[in-house]
């Protein structure tokens, strides 16, 4: 290769053929980017021709790495974590942090209070973009190419890292119809026997407690189960079943009467007996300073933007 082609290839289209590589489709890396996939299938054929390689073999239905793009990708991760790590380390020094963070982030808190804390630290941080995944599946940062993942409640059996950033009450609660029509459960045993909504890969199949200092796990009947947080609230409300939510969420349903609030002798907490908690997770590598400087504004900032909310 002559040091002329060297000096065509750019940073972004090492970026994406990276994407591409990860992800085995040149349409779901483009929209990752930004991009079209007409405009990234040209930037793909200039890195080709630059390195004088074909990179991936490509059928009607599949894409995958030839033996020489599977050598180019060791080269080109290199290749952007030095970029990445040089970057990073002259931003410490001049304060100009910039770069790319990528997180993935649950449905309520996307659809309340964190787009205006990220957007704030976009403000902030002009040159930082941040790519953001809605998701409430229990993602590994580790193992899922994210640098964090925000998170509620149990913590994964795992080696990454896990910053509280605070805790949340949750309540047990049904409509006025359901209670109606099913008889309102008087005590924790009576969940059993009750229709309950849960949020699928959490707390399935019991319900914990304390009361007077003692840790008490309820089995329950999981009647529906689903993987979005705002959908529980609606089947409750719809008189579909006993939901167990934050106290932020359903605060307008309890105050209008829509939905009525179960069993308040009893506190809602984990299987372990601690409150519930909303978690920042990281590999446990050194973090580059960008991300640093995220998890910071976000520990400052979450809590007071939880609390605008619940005061609004």
């Amino acid at each position: 290769m002559r040091p002329g082609q060297l000096s065509d290839i750019q940073y972004d289209a090492l970026e994406l053929f990276e994407r591409v590589a990860r992800s085995g489709s040149i349409a779901a890396a483009a929209r990752g980017l930004g991009i079209s996939a007409s405009t990234a299938t040209r930037k793909l054929l200039t890195l080709e021709k630059a390195l004088n390689a074909r990179l991936f073999k490509r059928t009607t239905r599949s894409l995958s790495l030839t033996e020489a793009g599977a050598l180019a990708l060791d080269w080109a991760q290199t290749s952007l974590i030095a970029l990445e790590e040089t970057a990073d380390d002259l931003a410490a020094i001049t304060g100009a942090p910039s770069g790319r963070i990528r997180l993935a982030a649950p449905h309520f808190g996307m659809n309340t209070y964190l787009p205006p804390v990220f957007s704030s630290f976009s403000r902030a941080y002009p040159r930082i973009n941040l790519e953001i995944v809605t998701t409430d599946d229990l993602v590994n940062p580790a193992t899922d190419g994210f640098d964090i993942v925000i998170r509620y409640g149990t913590l994964p059996d795992s080696r990454n890292v896990a910053v509280r950033l605070t805790e949340f009450d949750r309540i047990v609660c049904a409509s006025p119809e359901y209670l109606a029509e099913y008889g309102t459960p008087k005590k924790l045993e009576d969940l059993a026997v009750h229709q309950c909504i849960v949020h699928q890969g959490h707390d399935e199949t019991r319900w914990s407690f304390e009361r007077e200092g003692q840790l008490l796990h309820q089995p329950i009947l999981a009647r529906i189960r689903t993987d979005n947080a705002f959908s529980i609230e609606m089947f409750a409300v719809e008189g579909a079943g006993i939901a167990r939510l934050p106290t932020i969420t359903v605060r307008r349903n309890l105050a209008c009467g829509r939905l009525v609030r179960l069993l308040d002798d009893y506190q809602c907490v984990e299987p372990s007996g601690d409150k519930s908690s909303i978690w920042v997770l990281h590999s446990g590598q050194d973090l580059p300073y960008r991300v640093r400087i995220f998890m910071d504004h976000l520990k400052a900032q979450i809590p007071m933007a939880r609390q605008a909310i619940y005061n609004s």
